[in-house]
């Protein structure tokens, strides 16, 4: 098992109070999923419940972090 860490977007207008949570370690991140494809993880998730983001991470660097 590893520690990833999350890129954190802007928060939306509106919704900034929201994201403060996010940086006290309070909100959590829902629905994730993750596919391997062409050498790299592919993690999408839910934050708030307000949108959808996607990012993936090299094998190379996921190899690097289990070391």
């Amino acid at each position: 098992m590893a520690r990833l860490d999350v890129p954190e977007p802007a928060a939306p207008k509106g919704f900034e109070s929201i994201w403060k949570k996010f940086r006290k370690g309070i909100a959590s991140l829902q629905y994730p999923q993750m596919i391997e494809h062409d050498g790299y993880l592919w993690i999408a998730l839910s934050r708030c419940k307000l949108q959808t983001e996607i990012f993936r991470v090299s094998l190379d660097d996921v190899d690097e972090l289990l070391k």
